[in-house]
């Protein structure tokens, strides 16, 4: 396991990124940055042979603790800062995400519902799905949700849409 020690020995943080302090092979060099970004757009390096995200390990360095979950508030894998990091639980990370691309609506927690011929809107909490109802617009089902899920997931409510 990782620790905040090993960290704070070989990597240095700055605005939201991490650099080597120490240069440890052929090819990584005093100051050059941790890691590489992957295709979804996150940043992630590899330590002892194994592989971390980046906000993780900066979590990890300014907090002292590596939790399960490590949220990004402002939803921007790209936004690494401390302060925009946070822990969570698996469902509290998922409230922030945006809507699916392979939904039927362009809102999240809103789908067509094909039988009925209605936007349905539906949350899920954290041991079950909330059936918010059937509307006769996108729009409506949208802010049925939103309305929902700002009472419900609190601080880590990102709008719908």
């Amino acid at each position: 396991m990782i620790s905040q020690e090993i960290v704070l020995r070989h990597l240095t943080y700055s605005e939201g990124k991490l650099y080597w302090k120490l240069s440890t092979s052929n090819r990584v060099k005093v100051d050059d940055r941790f890691g590489s970004i992957r295709k979804d757009g996150r940043f992630h390096g590899q330590l002892f042979g194994k592989t971390y995200f980046e906000h993780r390990l900066i979590y990890l360095y300014h907090k002292s603790h590596l939790p399960e979950y490590v949220d990004h508030i402002d939803g921007n894998p790209f936004n690494n800062k401390i302060e925009n990091l946070r822990e969570c639980s698996l469902v509290e990370n998922q409230h922030n995400r945006k809507s699916q691309k392979s939904s039927s609506s362009k809102y999240k927690g809103v789908h067509w519902c094909k039988s009925r011929k209605k936007w349905c809107a539906k949350i899920k909490t954290r041991d079950r799905h909330i059936n918010l109802g059937r509307f006769a617009t996108e729009n409506e089902a949208s802010k049925a949700y939103n309305t929902f899920a700002r009472d419900y997931q609190k601080e880590f409510y990102k709008q719908g849409n």
